[in-house]
């Protein structure tokens, strides 16, 4: 057995005993022998950094030795989840239900359910969920179509293995440029749910006060955006992720009252974050989140980028997750202030 893999199943064992991945800074100084396997294994994303966390990601759990009882426990989740949709389509089920249909399976704790959800969840199984914000546990799951088109969770992980070696080419990017889409068998928000926990539903939820056609061009660029971070195109990721934000600040100021013009026109995003901060609709730490990316956003001129600044794939990284961090933490004005309360509804249309 190599390091990485001791190191790899250390971490699951946490997470089995824990129901927690291990925190990654905790993780490395108690490792600091294994920096550079660590590292080699961040950059080959066998390992992800998720919120301060070490994750694994579901193709790579798959292939420890601990899998075998995961594996039994998730497929028995997923016939229960297929009847469940079946029998209930676009409903929510709690665990007192889940826990329920699955009184006839021995040696069946409530932990392990959890760690059953949570592999189904990474598997972009669930078109919602409601956990506990204290623990985190789930509460309840709503299935998505596609438990219907699995049998077992290692067909569902085999077309993840597939749709992350997939080849795309240059042109296909040219082509999703030019109509708004990437044309392949696979939904583009499947992936971007994969990684952001986001379904287009969500998001399209969050900023539900874009009128219809400026929110069907943000998600448009979400998607373009997430689709050349995932080619290798970092600094076209990186000046779409910024424009998005940009947009969706500009129009959040405009939905509660506030003005987005001054005496030269239209005001600069760095003028946005800051009244988007005094106005109380966003906190300083996403106003600073902003401000980071709406540097990196000006290397759209060529001169501002040198050999010391220039985009490379963890600005892109996080460029793209600044989108659904200012999404999810827009504020809701003060009572005193000049909110405007109208907000558009969204039908999820098939991509």
């Amino acid at each position: 057995m190599n390091r990485k893999t001791e190191l790899l199943e250390e971490m699951y064992v946490c997470f089995i005993n824990t129901g927690k991945f291990p925190n990654r800074d905790d993780f490395r100084n108690e490792h600091y022998k294994d920096f550079d396997a660590l590292d080699s294994m961040e950059g080959s994303s066998i390992i992800k950094n998720d919120n301060g966390l070490y994750i694994i990601p579901l193709v790579e759990l798959a292939k420890t030795k601990f899998w075998g009882r995961e594996k039994v426990i998730c497929d028995r989740l997923l016939s229960i989840l297929k009847t469940f949709r079946l029998n209930g389509h676009g409903k929510d089920r709690t665990i007192d239900e889940i826990s329920q249909a699955l009184v006839d399976v021995p040696g069946v704790e409530a932990k392990d359910i959890q760690r059953g959800l949570y592999y189904l969840n990474a598997a972009c199984l669930f078109e919602n969920t409601q956990t506990n914000p204290n623990t985190g546990d789930f509460k309840a799951v709503r299935p998505r179509e596609e438990v219907l088109r699995y049998s077992t969770i290692e067909e569902r992980i085999e077309s993840l293995k597939n749709l992350k070696t997939k080849n795309t080419f240059p042109s296909t990017l040219l082509r999703a440029l030019h109509s708004g889409s990437i044309k392949t068998s696979v939904n583009p928000w499947t992936e971007i749910q994969a990684e952001y926990d986001y379904s287009k539903l969500k998001f399209a939820r969050q900023v539900n006060f874009l009128p219809p056609f400026k929110r069907g061009i943000v998600i448009r660029d979400v998607v373009q955006a997430f689709s050349c971070l995932k080619m290798g195109f970092y600094k076209p990721a990186t000046i779409l992720s910024g424009g998005v934000i940009e947009e969706i600040l500009r129009l959040y100021l405009k939905h509660n009252g506030y003005p987005t013009k001054n005496e030269r026109g239209n005001k600069r995003f760095e003028e946005l974050v800051n009244d988007c901060k005094q106005y109380k609709l966003v906190g300083a730490g996403i106003a600073n989140l902003a401000h980071a990316f709406r540097d990196f956003r000006n290397f759209a001129h060529l001169a501002k980028e040198t050999k010391q600044r220039s985009i490379d794939r963890p600005t892109a990284i996080g460029a793209v997750s600044a989108i659904f961090s200012v999404a999810s933490n827009l504020l809701k004005p003060p009572v005193s202030g000049k909110s405007k309360t109208k907000v558009y509804k969204f039908r999820l249309k098939k991509m």
